[in-house]
């Protein structure tokens, strides 16, 4: 069972990941390898959030109160039923993902190259205006409003390439903001560039350190 739901987490995953803009398709050891860890933290992940030995202390109570009762479960409907429902999540997930794929295809074929490209978007490294954070998601301060962008620290924020590829994506939001709209139960929506600048969906601030208090994510550097 752990195995079957390592494998459609692995479908999630992969859908999910097609949003970087520069891919290379990683080896067969890789994907084996892949697989193996995310079923460990999926295992790990549903014991935390379901925790199977409270059910089975809540199961043998209702067995010593006398408070069961018995009934008949088609296995073959049960398990239709699951198909379907994962068929329709990931189709939602899939149609997210096309849309946001095709802006940038005919963004990116329509896009000229600027010396000075006038760009405006939120900074998620330097956000001043916290009050726009107006929303909270998985935990975070956020807005629906808008994606933010990350830039890692060792790129200049005001290099002409970096900035001509995030007018590329510049306009974008309505994608994410329209997806979301579709599908309520959409979770994080992301672009990366192999300029190093990362798009993320809804907005939050980019607060990450390692462990000598200096932010050095970069995203192209990323185990998807």
């Amino acid at each position: 069972m752990a195995s079957y739901w390592a494998v459609i987490y692995l479908l999630i995953f992969s859908i999910v990941g097609t949003f970087t803009l520069d891919t290379s398709v990683p080896s067969l050891e890789e994907v084996k390898e892949m697989a193996s860890r995310i079923q460990l933290d999926l295992v790990n992940h549903l014991n935390n959030k379901m925790m199977p030995s409270k059910l089975q202390d809540i199961y043998e109570q209702a067995v010593v109160e006398g408070d069961l009762t018995e009934s008949y479960v088609d296995g073959n409907k049960l398990v239709d039923k699951v198909a379907t429902n994962w068929v329709e999540l990931l189709e939602k997930k899939k149609r997210a993902v096309k849309n946001i794929v095709e802006f940038l295809e005919n963004s990116s074929l329509n896009a000229t190259y600027e010396e000075f490209p006038d760009v405006d978007f939120l900074n998620a490294n330097n956000i001043t205006n916290e009050s726009i954070l107006d929303d909270k998601f998985g935990g975070k301060d956020v807005t629906f409003d808008m994606s933010a962008v990350q830039i890692p620290t060792d790129i200049y924020n005001e290099d002409p390439i970096i900035l001509n590829a995030i007018k590329v994506t510049d306009g974008i939001d309505e994608i994410f903001i329209n997806n979301r709209e579709k599908d309520t139960d959409l979770l994080w929506q992301y672009v990366g560039s192999s300029t190093g600048f990362y798009r993320s969906y809804p907005g939050s601030e980019h607060k990450y350190k390692n462990a000598h208090g200096i932010d050095d994510r970069d995203r192209r550097r990323t185990s998807w």
